[in-house]
């Protein structure tokens, strides 16, 4: 389930469209559930999409985990502990608390890419390969945190695979 959702449509499971607040880092939501350690390989799958067809880019997306809490969740990319952002020029870019660590890529709609928490690290995937890993150990509970920059732009197919989630099974956001 989504919390703190700002200028955004969830009008099914797994799914985000940024529908108001202009150009800038100010929608998106976060989960409700979260990882509460790593003992097990979990995190978030997502992929990204668009409204006006499956290999039009339409604007900055970026998803991944946060230390946000559903009180004090915000809506920007600096939020994202650990985060893939769907840049709309088609590369792929790992932001982490805020800083960019680099391009690594290029994506289309049909890529699924992952976050995942693996013991004290933390893996970059897309489509089950791992492209990056990340130099900083996470700190738990993590959450699903997603921030969308431009109208129209949209993440779909969330999904948080966490052992706190019904039996340890993939549950679809």
């Amino acid at each position: 389930n989504w919390s703190g959702a700002q200028h955004v449509s969830s009008s099914r499971h797994g799914f985000l469209r940024k529908i108001s607040g202009g150009h800038g880092w100010n929608s998106g939501a976060v989960s409700t559930q979260t990882i509460s350690h790593s003992s097990l390989a979990q995190g978030v799958s997502f992929r990204c999409t668009s409204t006006t067809g499956p290999t039009d880019k339409t604007g900055h997306v970026m998803a991944g985990l946060s230390k946000a809490s559903v009180e004090n969740a915000e809506q920007h990319y600096k939020d994202l502990a650990f985060g893939i952002q769907c840049h709309h020029n088609g590369n792929i870019g790992i932001y982490e608390s805020g800083t960019h660590i680099g391009y690594h890529g290029s994506y289309s709609a049909s890529d699924v890419f992952m976050v995942q928490v693996t013991g004290n690290g933390v893996q970059y995937l897309k489509n089950g390969v791992s492209f990056y890993t990340s130099t900083h150990v996470p700190t738990f509970p993590l959450r699903v945190d997603s921030a969308l920059y431009s109208e129209g732009a949209e993440i779909s197919a969330v999904t948080m695979s966490s052992e706190d989630a019904k039996f340890g099974r993939s549950e679809e956001r």
